[in-house]
């Protein structure tokens, strides 16, 4: 069985290595998979990424307007703690593009970050919530389990998130000694 949409689709304007494909480039693909409808939905981890997304905006409307399947333009924003954005913007030019997610309080209040101005600039069809880090939690397995549970619990509940990215999906590597066996799958357009 094959899908026939995909809305989970990242481009050079997210800032993963991977990333390297143009929206033209997208649309050629999706056409060659057999999707019928899709849309991209690049990273937005904190406010040095906006400068990426307003790009996107201005290629989407370049090459939106004659496609030859339905084309959406959605973002996927990372949860992040207020801590972690509060300490990236103290970093100024020396700030993450993927915020800070590592050390302070694990028990800080849970945020993404899109601002209202942003959504209302870029006109977002839609926004993916993803859990890409534990969020301060030691490197034991329950807590990071613990981490990833609470951050997606989060986004589910989140009124401006529409779908929830990857739900399975644990970043073994913040796990020093795993003491029984995750099985975790992850697929990439």
């Amino acid at each position: 069985m094959s899908a026939a949409c995909d809305f989970h689709i990242h481009s050079v304007h997210s800032p993963e290595e991977s990333c390297k494909a143009s929206y033209s480039e997208i649309l050629e693909k999706a056409l060659s998979v057999g999707l019928e409808i899709c849309g991209v939905s690049d990273h937005l981890h904190a406010r040095i990424n906006e400068p990426a997304l307003y790009a996107a905006r201005e290629e989407y409307d370049r090459v939106a307007g004659d496609t030859p399947i339905p084309f959406y333009f959605g973002v996927e924003v990372s949860c992040l703690r207020e801590w972690d954005l509060e300490e990236n913007e103290k970093a100024g030019e020396k700030a993450s593009i993927y915020g800070v997610h590592e050390g302070g309080p694990e028990d800080s209040p849970l945020t993404i970050h899109l601002p209202v101005e942003l959504k209302r600039d870029l006109k977002f069809h839609y926004v993916i919530g993803g859990a890409h880090w534990p969020l301060g939690a030691p490197k034991d397995q329950e807590a990071v389990i613990r981490s990833y549970h609470r951050q997606n619990m989060f986004l589910a509940c989140h009124p401006d998130v529409d779908i929830v990215a990857h739900p399975w999906w644990l970043s073994l590597i913040h796990i020093s000694e795993p003491t029984r066996p995750l099985y975790i799958s992850y697929a990439v357009f």
